[in-house]
């Protein structure tokens, strides 16, 4: 059973334009690293319609990359959205 069908493929969509960009970032040697490439952990869950319960038990898991700066849990946007899209096709038992 597909427990992220919450995200659209327009989403998927916008994602796959960000990692394209990203890759043309990466091939001249320049790794985005500024605020508007990362998320909050309430943004995250906003836009795949979890609670923040949920994200700690996935980061738990280790099914999401993050990083914590002084109590606060981000996400960089493009190993995000690749974390999604890998959850999205792999099937995992404890899912």
């Amino acid at each position: 059973m597909n427990h992220y069908s919450l995200i659209t493929e327009a989403q998927f969509k916008i994602w796959v334009e960000d990692l394209k960009v990203l890759h043309q970032n990466l091939l001249q040697q320049q790794l985005p690293l500024d605020k508007e490439h990362f998320l909050t952990e309430q943004q995250v869950c906003d836009m795949m319609g979890i609670t923040t319960r949920t994200m700690r038990k996935h980061r738990q898991k280790k099914r999401f990359h993050f990083m914590k700066i002084g109590g606060l849990i981000l996400y960089h946007k493009v190993l995000f959205y690749l974390d999604v899209i890998r959850l999205h096709y792999v099937q995992e038992k404890d899912i």
